[in-house]
């Protein structure tokens, strides 16, 4: 900052900004965990962005999911979005962004474990896939996970898949389309 009496530059902090994963880690939870919690508590959306080649086939579509700062978000001042030098986006969270979550953190996550364990079949199906994720070599990506349970536990809805997984619901919807999609693309190939 400039003194514009003296014309000298001096230097003032505009306090420690962390990146979502970096707060989760001083939260002691991981990147999907504290996605997942801010996601409740309304500061994250998930944002899907198509990185298809300019004429390739709809077979051959690449989207990414990403989960981001709400617009809302980034007026209050509780972070900003930005772009690495190579042009990947990611958000940081600022000193007045960290004491709002921090205030809010324990209800939220309450919040979700009382949504999680507060059916029996919930319940059963989050135990299961605990169980089955913790005798694998490596985990499963929040998409295996959707399917996982689509396959061993059928009469799930998606907004319980979403609670049990962290995913949103929009990615599990879009999961669970591109699934069914898939299967019929294989019934077609073999001219069912």
């Amino acid at each position: 900052m400039a003194d514009h009496t003296t014309g000298e530059i001096s230097e003032v902090s505009l306090g420690e900004w962390v990146t979502v994963t970096e707060y989760g880690q001083r939260r002691g939870v991981g990147p999907r965990q504290v996605r997942s919690v801010l996601s409740n508590l309304g500061i994250l959306q998930d944002e899907i962005e198509d990185c298809t080649p300019r004429g390739a086939a709809f077979t051959e579509r690449k989207t990414f999911k990403r989960r981001r700062l709400t617009p809302k978000a980034v007026r209050q001042g509780l972070g900003k979005r930005l772009f690495s030098i190579d042009g990947r986006p990611f958000d940081v969270l600022s000193p007045k962004g960290q004491k709002w979550i921090d205030q809010r953190w324990e209800d939220a996550v309450r919040t979700i474990d009382v949504e999680t364990v507060s059916r029996p079949s919930m319940l059963a199906a989050k135990r299961a896939l605990e169980a089955f994720t913790a005798g694998r070599r490596h985990g499963l990506s929040p998409e295996g996970k959707v399917l996982w349970l689509l396959h061993h536990f059928t009469d799930l809805q998606q907004v319980d898949i979403s609670r049990i997984t962290g995913a949103s619901k929009r990615m599990v919807s879009h999961y669970v389309k591109r699934n069914r999609l898939s299967k019929l693309g294989q019934f077609e190939d073999r001219g069912l």
